[in-house]
Order: structure tokens, then C-alpha cells, then sequence
């Protein structure tokens, strides 16, 4: 059956595109045909387009730059994302011309976070017709708590939604308190659909030597606790930083800061490091599914994610707030067993969200 997915496949963020190919693959794999919508309205970043809007003069200067890293993520869309259908960039245009799918999947990503998305009702498929199935899987809100505009924003548009998964534990807490009636399901990662073996076969090689041993340092937000961190775990173990920050100047700590990094090189970035140390989520995803020694320090707000993701598997000891709490973990001792028995969450977790696609996608034939 074909199934439009529809979330932020055409950013620069490496979370987006590794989550878009994944569950693209997963459906695929369950017999469906997957298609990503090609939605860019105003604001939006687009690696598939060739124009590269220079507004003021930092764009202008990282124009060259902006457009290899563009041919990065466009490269791994084009090996690994399902097709695309044709461009829309407004909810008007969705609306007047709507591709016309059974089945709608909104997800994963922070696709209901009405910050990121500008209160778009589009990821609720207000443009799609009444006889398909809209759903989520893994929608991420990626907030801790709601205004009043943000929490009527979601209220009215899950009304139209006909199957609910969410990525975060708090996700369905604010859910489950907006509309009491209405059933939403937890739903894992879907990066957690491919094990490590499946993520190195997309993997891209990093086109430059790097050390045998390294930190990889993945930061979403640069913070005190995560610079103290980082001085004081190079000092301890005598490793070198490589980071992709993409700043003019290299950030504070890093040793090597890599240029034009998509989804395959920070494949194997993460892969073929000693240490990650981040607060991203796919960052601490893909440090999860390869098993590495990794330490996840929080940003200002928008831990919702970091926090469920540790909780789900057991393993807030990987998660610190300050320097200090770092500072007082024995982290040999964390590592040493950390992953014990993780696997089997991660291998119950997908069991459970395989059913709920499938459960999902079966209110069409019932129909």
C-alpha cells in the first residue's frame, strides 16, 4: 500500500534525515510503498533545492559552505529516503492539490512542536481526504510544558487524527490531560528499527584522516557544563575532541572541527568513536544502538526528549545536568554494564510499534 510520510526530511538536521530514512525502510520492509511529502513552505531549509537565500551578510559568506553541506544530506536522501512527491510550499497549496494517499503518517521529529513547525495544520492532514487514515508515529511535541495557544493548537488538530503514537512518556501525559478521551500509544525511536550493522551499511566515509581514538563532540546547544565536561574528559583520558560545528571559529576544547558532515559521515563519526559526548537526541540514539561510552548533558529546556528516550532504556545514569553531577559519577563503573539487557527494550519496543504501524495502517482495509 502507498503511505505518505509526512515530517522535516529536508532540513539540515541530521536527527530529521536519519529518522525519515528509517521509517521509510521499516515500511518497506512490512510490505508498504513509503513516500516522503515535499512540503517547504516559507522559513523552511531545503537540500533538494539548488537557490540559497542570502539574507544579510553571514549567509552570504557561508553561501559555498551551505551548498556543500547541502549536496551532503542531498546525497543521502537520494540513497537512502524513499521518493518525494511533487513541491508544496504553503497549507494553501496542500489544500487546493492534495496528494492523494490511503494511508498518512505524520512522524517522527518534532512535528507537533508548534515552535518548529509555526503552527502549520498540516501535520495533522487537514488536507487529506476523510476516507484515508491519518496517524502518527513517534510525533515528538519536544517541549516540557504547553501555553495555552500551543495546547489548543494540538487539541484541535488530533481531533482529526485517527491513530495517535507519540515518541516521548510526557508527550502522552499532555496528551492524555488535553483530551482525555482519546488513546495515544508510546512509540519508540524509529532509528531504533535498524541495528547497528544496518546504520554502518549507509554510513558515508569522513573525507579526511582523523585519530584512531577520539571524542566525538555533538552539541544541538553549546553550554558551560558541556565545555567543563569536555576539558576535563579530555584531560582524563588524554583523547583528542572532533566536533562539526560548522562556526566560523573552531568552539572551545575541539581539536578537529569537520566541515560539510550529512547524516552518512556522522554515521561514522559516531560509529568510530571512543567517547560521545552530546545533547542531541539522535546523538545519543545512535550512541545507544552502537553501544558507545557516552555522556548526555542537558540544554536550556527541551529535555522531554533526552529524559524519556533514558527512561525507556534504562539508562539515565548516561544523563547529567551540571559539571558536578559529571563530576561525582564513576563513568568506567556506568560504561562497564550500562547496555545490559537494553537490547532486549529496544527488540520489545520495535515488536510493539511494527504492530502499531500495522494495526494502524489496517483501518484503511476495514474501511
Amino acid at each position: 500500500m502507498k503511505i505518505l510520510i509526512h515530517t522535516m526530511h529536508t532540513s539540515r538536521s541530521i536527527g530529521a534525515s536519519l529518522q525519515s530514512c528509517a521509517l521509510g525502510t521499516e515500511l518497506k520492509k512490512i510490505g508498504h510503498e513509503p513516500w516522503l511529502l515535499y512540503y517547504t513552505p516559507p522559513g523552511y531549509t531545503d537540500v533538494l533545492s539548488r537557490r540559497i537565500p542570502c539574507r544579510g551578510l553571514k549567509p552570504l559568506l557561508y553561501k559555498r559552505r551551505i551548498a556543500k553541506l547541502n549536496k551532503r544530506f542531498a546525497e543521502f536522501k537520494k540513497a537512502f529516503h524513499p521518493p518525494v512527491t511533487e513541491k508544496y510550499t504553503s497549507d494553501y497549496e496542500l489544500k487546493q492539490n492534495p496528494p492523494l494517499f490511503p494511508v498518512y503518517i505524520c512522524g517522527s521529529d518534532q512535528v507537533w512542536n508548534p515552535q518548529i513547525v509555526n503552527y502549520s495544520d498540516s501535520y495533522f492532514f487537514t488536507f487529506a481526504p476523510e476516507s484515508s487514515v491519518k496517524m502518527s508515529y513517534a510525533a515528538s511535541i519536544g517541549l516540557d510544558s504547553l501555553t495555552e495557544r500551543q495546547a489548543e493548537f494540538l487539541k484541535s488538530g488530533i481531533t482529526n487524527m485517527n491513530y495517535i503514537g507519540v515518541r516521548e512518556d510526557t508527550a502522552v501525559s499532555l496528551l492524555n490531560k488535553l483530551l482525555p478521551g482519546v488513546h495515544v500509544c508510546q512509540n519508540i525511536d524509529p532509528t531504533f528499527f535498524l541495528n547497528s550493522d544496518m546504520w554502518r551499511k549507509k554510513a558515508f566515509p569522513v573525507r579526511k584522516k582523523l585519530p584512531e581514538k577520539y571524542i566525538l563532540y555533538y552539541p544541538m546547544q553549546i553550554t558551560d557544563a558541556g565545555n567543563k565536561i569536555l576539558t576535563d574528559l579530555k584531560k582524563r583520558t588524554g583523547l583528542p575532541c572532533i566536533s562539526f560545528t560548522g562556526a566560523l571559529r573552531k568552539p572551545y576544547g575541539v581539536n578537529i572541527d569537520l566541515k560539510n558532515i550529512g547524516p552518512g559521515e556522522f554515521i561514522d563519526l559516531c560509529d568510530n568513536a571512543d567517547i560521545v559526548l552530546t545533547n542531541s537526541f539522535h546523538g545519543m540514539a545512535l550512541s545507544v544502538i552502537f553501544r558507545k561510552k557516552a555522556i548526555i548533558y542537558t540544554k536550556a529546556g527541551q529535555n522531554s526528549r533526552m529524559e524519556s528516550l533514558c527512561r525507556l532504556l534504562g539508562l539515565s545514569e548516561l544523563m547529567v545536568s551540571d559539571f558536578d553531577e559529571y563530576e561525582n559519577k564513576d563513568w568506567r563503573f556506568i560504561w562497564n554494564d550500562c547496555y545490559t539487557g537494553v537490547q532486549d527494550i529496544i527488540n520489545s519496543e520495535c515488536f510493539m510499534a511494527r504492530k502499531f504501524l500495522k494495526e494502524g495502517i489496517s483501518l484503511y482495509e476495514q474501511r
